[in-house]
This record gives structure tokens, sequence and C-alpha cells, in this order.
């Protein structure tokens, strides 16, 4: 980091603000985290996660810069940061099974007329997902998921639920709506066994499985971790003395109190 140029970016808006150039530098921090946390506190809910039950994993040019605030905003466990966060997006895509959704609109209620169609629908359906996944140079037939989006009566939101194709085909109109009400329950705490339940639409996943690479593991840590050099970072206002690591001298087992800064 050039810390002169950054200094002279900041120092206009210091100087409006009559701030210090580290108290804007700290705000604009802030801003960011901020806006990431309504952005994940909008899809934690829509799931139904409690981010205080997982461990945030960052990665990207500049996503462990800022996860350890975001991670505690959100209250996790705690962040983990992969061995070369810059390239995880491309090592992805590298290796990513090949995977497509296809979906048919139903719009019905969830009865014994309705589960008989959705098993002519999942039977097309999977005709023609595995004639995709063939196109797309896959010698197997894949692994297929299915699922519907379902609701009360009268709600104007679905919840995506996991079906057995096993109960469409023996046409257990039961056995869709009790999945129904148990995913209900779980998302939202209560389920009305008497309401009607409606099948928006059903979703039919193929993928195809890609050969992954073989990590290499970290050699286990034969000392302490020795920190670089001391540094002086701004954590929450305060200018601190701060130890500084090289991420590349890290090896499994090492452990050290924060705050710290880690290199790479």
């Amino acid at each position: 980091v050039d810390h002169e140029a950054a200094r002279q970016a900041i120092a206009p808006l210091a100087a409006a603000l009559d701030l210090s150039v580290e108290a804007v530098a700290g705000r604009i921090v802030e801003v960011s985290v901020s806006g990431m946390f309504a952005e994940v506190s909008g899809l934690v809910s829509r799931f139904a996660i409690d981010p205080r039950e997982f461990h945030l994993f960052a990665f990207g040019g500049a996503g462990p810069m800022l996860a350890c605030f975001l991670a505690r905003e959100l209250g996790m466990k705690g962040v983990v940061v992969p061995p070369s966060p810059g390239v995880v997006s491309a090592l992805g895509g590298l290796i990513a099974d090949v995977k497509n959704d296809f979906i048919r609109t139903v719009y019905r209620e969830a009865d014994a007329a309705t589960v008989a169609a959705l098993d002519r629908d999942m039977r097309a359906l999977t005709a023609e997902a595995r004639d995709w996944l063939a196109r797309q140079g896959f010698g197997g037939p894949g692994e297929i998921g299915l699922s519907a989006d379902m609701r009360y009566a009268g709600q104007s939101y679905e919840i995506e639920t996991r079906l057995d194709p096993a109960w469409l085909a023996a046409g257990d109109d039961g056995a869709v709506r009790d999945a129904f009400h148990a995913e209900h329950a779980r998302v939202y705490g209560h389920a009305d066994r008497s309401a009607t339940v409606q099948i928006v639409n059903l979703r039919l996943v193929i993928v195809g499985r890609t050969p992954k690479p073989r990590l290499a593991r970290l050699s286990a840590a034969d000392g302490p971790a020795v920190p670089r050099a001391t540094v002086t970072a701004f954590f929450d206002g305060r200018a601190t003395p701060t130890a500084l690591y090289d991420r590349a001298a890290l090896q499994a087992g090492h452990r050290f109190a924060g705050p710290a800064v880690i290199d790479q």
C-alpha cells in the first residue's frame, strides 16, 4: 500500500468533515461493512440461517481484508481464509460441477390429481435434463434433485421444499404436503396443517460431477508463529501496535493473539 497516496486521496474529505485522515478511513470501512451487513442479513433471513452458527469464508482480492469486520457485525463464529483467496473464484470455475435447473409452472392445489400430473412432469423434465447433460459431454445420467416452490393459499411468497421422486410415482400427495408443513415450520417456526397447500413450480436440478484436484496439506508447525515486524494499525479509531505476520510463513497449528495483520 502506498500510504502517502492513500492519505492524499482521503485528505480533502477529511478536511471537509473536520476529521483526521485515519478517522475518515475508518468511517469508509464502516460504511462498506454496513452495506455488506445489509445484503447478508437479507440473504440469511430468506434462507432461515442463523449466522452465529457459521464461519465466514473470505475470498477474492479484498474479501479477507474486510472479513473480520463483517463477521464481528454478524456475530459469526470466525473467519476462514483459503491459502490463495485471490484465485478461489477461478479455481471454482475450473472444477465446478456442471449444473442446470429445469422448471415447470403448476399453480395448483397439492392434491392427488396434481401429484399425479407432477409425476408426468418430473419424467419429462428428467428426460430433458439428461439430454442437456449429454450435450455437455457427460456420459453418465447425472444426479437428479427434485423440489417444489410451495405456499399456503393466500400467501404471497413460496418456500422451496425438497421432494422425493418416489412420492410422485406413488401419488402420495400427503407426503408432499407434510414436507411443506415441515419446511414451513423450520423456516418460520409454525405450520398450519389445516390450510390449503399450493404448488407453484416444480424444480428439477441435474448435476454432472467433474474431477477434483488433490489439494496439498500444510505441514505442521514446529514452533511458535513469529511476526515479521510490529506496525501501527487503527482498530475502532485507535492506533494500536500490531504484530505483522507473513502468511507464507504460517503453518498448520500456528496460533497467536490479535489484533494482528497477516500479509499475503
